[in-house]
């Protein structure tokens, strides 16, 4: 059976949008890693205060901003931690910003930096948790970046989780 003229020119335009609107979102209308991004930086933005412990190094080595990147330097305060670790508060936007210099530097860059990667992959499980709303005051959520070597059962695990955390005024800077 022919369609012709304006029939079959819309029949051929209704099967191409079915098409190609499945080809958008990844898997049965999973979100791709893009639109998970975006939503993560969404989630950032309303976050009062987010705390990272991490060795010093690993900080400094992926806040770093390039020279000619655009991007803005991040003032997060930063204070030692017991076991040579530091903890690293940021807020919202400065959390915004560290997502966006993080996923800049991750796989989908031509020469990815596993550091960058292993902290962004860090931090996601715990904004994906987040709620508009949903965090009492005086709750920080919390990353931990401190994998053990072989750890208790003689695996490595990573150890990023939310944790109610008392508010930003616990920690006293020496």
């Amino acid at each position: 059976m022919a369609f012709s003229g304006m029939r079959g020119v819309l029949l051929v335009a209704a099967l191409l949008g079915t098409v190609l609107a499945g080809c958008g979102g990844g898997q049965a209308g999973k979100p791709t890693p893009r639109e998970q991004h975006e939503t993560r930086l969404s989630k950032a933005a309303g976050v009062t205060t987010l705390r990272i412990v991490c060795v010093r190094d690993l900080w400094e080595r992926t806040s770093r901003v390039g020279f000619l990147s655009g991007d803005p330097e991040i003032k997060a305060k930063v204070t030692p931690a017991p076991g040579g670790l530091v903890t690293v508060e940021l807020t919202g936007p400065q959390l915004v910003d560290y997502l966006r210099i993080l996923w800049k530097r991750g796989p989908l860059y031509s020469d990815p930096d596993p550091l960058s990667i292993r902290v962004y992959n860090g931090i996601a499980p715990v904004i994906d948790q987040i709620q508009a709303g949903g965090v009492p005051a005086g709750t920080v959520p919390e990353v931990r970046i401190d994998d053990p070597v072989g750890g208790a059962n003689g695996s490595s695990t990573p150890t990023s989780a939310v944790s109610p955390s008392p508010s930003p005024s616990h920690t006293k800077s020496k």
